[in-house]
């Protein structure tokens, strides 16, 4: 023991976790400067989490959320085993706060935002304790305004909650394992529960346990405890294993259907430049020089922060790679990441602090303002500019009500936007279906040949997922003209909406099948979408009334 501080010697292993004790101990003696940067970065991450959070229309995810959480809980249980990836809480939260609440579904995105606002509060107190109240506000400026964390603590979804959570459990930890703390045994409480929630709020929580478990054996005369939340956590979801079995074979595929591919130099700027201008992303050089200089930056912070938790914290990248590489499937999408992006403004805000400390005052200014100038551009984008934008359902719901007739049909391809628009003016009184996987493609060509005689609209988001091969456009371009079309742009291809309003069919329809054509499906003659030109064009949403003929002309199509 080291008299008169309560420490064991394995818990202060070189001079260096000295030197960040003294600094916790300086910041402890001008809280005011320190508490007013925090104000700052939660005022301004409020304002970006909030501002007209609920004028967009629901996210996929969102939709579905929502509709899954609103069955009774038998079936609930079942959908999310049969058809979904994670873990069952949200949706048993969800479930029971829609019972209570009786909101507008896009009135849930209140409860998910805040989350976003624990995140800077977890991550500034993280850097006052490991690097001082520079490296604190630092930080905690990062995290308040990165453009990914802002879109997506913007949405009613898990994953503003496990951001949370990771940087809460890391800050828990980081004062459990502090001998200074005067009630350790609450703390390491507090700890338990954060690490009870984590896999059970998504998977991937189990990445942070296991880098928190990594950390914890550094010491583990001290840290003892951690191995025992970490057994907690997994009793907690064990019951849940069965249908962990269940999902276990088509999880973590959803980056590798038709043009979404994952590329390993795209990790860093998907991750921390969402909604980048598209000049930048178009140039060759953008991706690697960004990863280069993040790679760099991380790399220097590890350094100096290596007795702290930052590199255990970091750590959890490379065992997403490492598992993406064993399994098959992607685990570093961006979305798979942003737990470790907290920790990016942590480096960020140490290596700020170090330049400061070392007199190098125009580096101590270029990294946190470059970093901040990025993240300003990006959310301006992500904001305000509708390309850069989520879906906009309420756009198509104005166009297909302009021109829609009461014996209309609907068919989506795939089928998850029928749950965001299904109650919309424009589609409510209509039948619509689907497929949400590709074995139902056949079901839904069938399906529209039952109602050759009526027009049908066709609604296309993310048509890869069910319909890689564009089977339905195919068969509706084969056997209908074609009367309309509609396209909303977007930068993202997940994002991009095309709308075609086809006339019935030109051949008499009974009851045999019409146009059956095996050896044409998917090659119709037929101009395809530019799926991967991220390019404006001058007619984005424009209507364009069309002929007869069986060649649709796409106005805006990327």
């Amino acid at each position: 023991m080291i008299m008169g501080t309560g420490l064991a010697v394995s818990d202060v292993p070189a001079p260096a976790k000295l030197d960040v004790l003294a600094r916790a101990d300086r910041t402890a003696r001008s809280p005011g400067a320190s508490l007013g940067w925090l104000g700052l970065a939660l005022l301004l991450g409020a304002f970006v989490r909030f501002w007209h959070i609920t004028d967009h229309s629901l996210f996929l995810d969102e939709a579905f959320t929502l509709r899954i959480a609103a069955l009774p809980i038998h079936r609930m249980l079942h959908e999310i085993a049969y058809g979904d990836f994670h873990p069952p809480t949200f949706y048993l939260a969800t479930h029971y706060l829609i019972r209570l609440l009786h909101w507008q579904s896009w009135d849930y995105r209140y409860l998910s935002a805040p989350f976003g606002l624990l995140t800077i509060l977890a991550t500034w107190a993280m850097g006052r304790r490991i690097s001082g109240p520079r490296a604190a506000a630092i930080a905690a400026l990062v995290v308040a305004l990165e453009p990914a964390l802002v879109e997506w603590d913007r949405l009613y979804r898990m994953y503003s909650v496990l951001v949370a959570l990771v940087a809460v459990s890391w800050w828990l930890l980081l004062i459990a394992c502090d001998g200074r703390t005067k009630n350790r045994a609450l703390a390491w409480a507090a700890y338990g529960c954060a690490a009870l929630a984590l896999p059970s709020v998504q998977y991937l929580g189990a990445v942070a346990l296991l880098c928190q478990f990594g950390y914890a054996l550094m010491a583990a005369r001290s840290r003892w405890p951690v191995f025992i939340c970490c057994a907690g956590a997994l009793g907690a979801l064990s019951p849940w294993f069965w249908a962990v079995k269940i999902q276990f074979p088509n999880g973590g595929y959803v980056a590798k259907a038709g043009p979404i591919f994952f590329a390993w130099w795209q990790v860093a700027p998907s991750t921390l430049a969402e909604a980048a201008p598209v000049r930048w992303v178009l140039s060759p050089e953008f991706a690697p020089v960004f990863t280069v200089v993040v790679v760099a930056v991380l790399i220097a912070a590890m350094w100096i922060a290596r007795r702290t938790i930052l590199p255990f914290w970091l750590l959890a990248v490379v065992v997403q790679i490492a598992a993406s590489l064993l399994t098959g499937k992607t685990l570093a999408i961006p979305r798979y990441l942003y737990p470790v992006v907290p920790a990016f403004g942590l480096a960020v805000g140490i290596l700020t602090a170090k330049f400061m400390d070392k007199k190098s005052i125009a580096a101590a200014f270029a990294l946190p303002a470059a970093v901040l100038a990025l993240c300003l551009i990006c959310l301006q984008n992500t904001l305000l500019d509708p390309y850069y934008q989520f879906s906009d359902w309420y756009a198509i719901n104005g166009v297909v009500l302009a021109h829609e007739r009461k014996s209309d049909v609907m068919i989506f391809d795939q089928g998850f936007p029928s749950l965001v628009v299904g109650d919309y003016t424009a589609f409510r009184h209509h039948r619509m279906a689907g497929p949400s996987s590709a074995p139902q493609v056949a079901g839904a060509l069938a399906w529209l040949d039952r109602y050759g005689h009526r027009r049908v609209w066709y609604i296309e988001n993310q048509w890869f997922y069910a319909d890689p091969s564009k089977r339905i456009m195919a068969h509706l371009n084969a056997t209908r003209p074609t009367v309309g079309i509609w396209s909303e742009s977007r930068a993202s291809v997940a994002d991009l909406v095309n709308v075609i309003l086809y006339g019935p069919m030109r051949r008499p329809w009974g009851r045999r099948r019409v146009v059956k054509r095996s050896s044409t499906v998917g090659t119709a003659s037929y101009r395809p979408l530019r799926l991967h030109s991220l390019a404006r064009t001058a007619t984005i949403g424009s209507w364009g009334e069309t002929g007869p003929g069986p060649s649709p002309r796409y106005a805006g199509d990327r």
